[in-house]
């Protein structure tokens, strides 16, 4: 919950005049001064910029990672009427992202400024929910903990953690940066399962049903059914624990390079069958890409995309692959001859 008792100096308006980017040099030093006085001040701002991307007002600075012989034919590309006709990702989603943007700003606004009591053993503790429906967002918990949900997420946590453990709950896929407290584990509650960390930075898929996936980068985690919570299964870097219907615990190698493309924005290909490579794409830009030939599975791709739209990425797709684009309905489908 945000409070002006950190610095009864700021004003609000002037923060939201801040990351609309419409203060002077003057106004922009005192933020700043402001920002770098007291930590809490910082968590303050956090919360509003969450508040600020989630509405949609704010241009996320886009970065472009485009290799040099792509640049050199790319003026050629935009005049391929093949390309341009295909429906952008902007096109499709149209008035309905946006009032999809106003209706998950709104409930923001409801549940962090507002929230509601939750009454536990160390009485009524305040509780907020975040909701994410498109795009991600950044939540900082009161300990310093980071939490970045992907879009259709939801996280519900305290205002400020009380007892002996720090408890959220999710829904949805969220990566997140517990800071390190031994004596205060953090728990993640998400459907029938627990995820047990006390300071480590993972990946959570709770989006899947009947099944959680979690993914770890640092530390160890451990996962377990909130049904048998003496039954833990220890998760390390490189490695990916599930739970499956809410009692089958398995753990694997984690071989999915790009686990974390929603949130870095860097889809990463090496040598990969065309079958996951449209897999990957349909999951980051939340589209329908189909392998309309059998001859196409031969194919492998070796590319980096980094922030790329998805007209772009599929214009290069036909630069490296012997592929055809065709759009059926709001269905993309490739098709071609095959890879020898």
């Amino acid at each position: 919950m945000m409070s002006n008792s950190v610095n009864p100096h700021i004003d609000q308006e002037l923060l939201v005049r801040y990351l609309s980017e419409e203060t002077t040099t003057s106004e922009n030093e005192a933020v700043r001064r402001w920002l770098s006085a007291d930590e809490r001040n910082k968590a303050e701002y956090d919360q509003l910029k969450m508040l600020w991307e989630a509405s949609g007002k704010v241009k996320e600075a886009v970065s472009v990672n485009i290799k040099g012989d792509w640049k050199k034919v790319k003026s050629r590309i935009d005049n391929n009427q093949r390309i341009r006709s295909l429906p952008s990702a902007k096109e499709k989603r149209g008035i309905l992202t946006h009032l999809i943007r106003v209706a998950a700003v709104v409930t923001l606004l409801v549940t962090v400024y507002l929230g509601w009591p939750v009454f536990s053993d160390w009485g009524p503790v305040e509780m907020i929910t975040v909701t994410v429906i498109s795009d991600t967002s950044t939540v900082v918990l009161s300990d310093g903990s980071r939490v970045v949900l992907n879009r259709n997420s939801r996280l519900v946590y305290p205002v400020e953690f009380k007892g002996n453990v720090r408890t959220v709950t999710l829904e949805g896929e969220a990566f997140f940066e517990v800071v390190e407290d031994p004596s205060k584990p953090f728990l993640i509650k998400t459907g029938e399962a627990i995820t047990e960390v006390v300071g480590t930075s993972f990946t959570v898929n709770a989006g899947i049903k009947n099944k959680v996936l979690v993914t770890v980068l640092t530390g160890e985690v451990l996962l377990y059914p909130n049904a048998n919570q003496e039954h833990k299964l220890s998760i390390v870097p490189g490695e990916q624990g599930q739970l499956k219907n809410g009692s089958e615990l398995t753990k694997t190698q984690n071989e999915d390079i790009n686990f974390l493309s929603w949130k870095s924005g860097i889809l990463v290909f090496r040598s990969t069958p065309i079958d996951q490579v449209v897999q990957d794409l349909n999951t980051y830009y939340d589209l329908s890409i189909k392998v309309g030939s059998s001859a196409l599975k031969s194919c492998m791709l070796t590319a980096t995309f980094e922030r790329q739209s998805f007209e772009d990425v599929l214009a290069e797709l036909q630069l490296v692959l012997p592929i055809q684009i065709q759009s059926n309905e709001g269905n993309i489908i490739l098709t071609g001859v095959g890879c020898k």
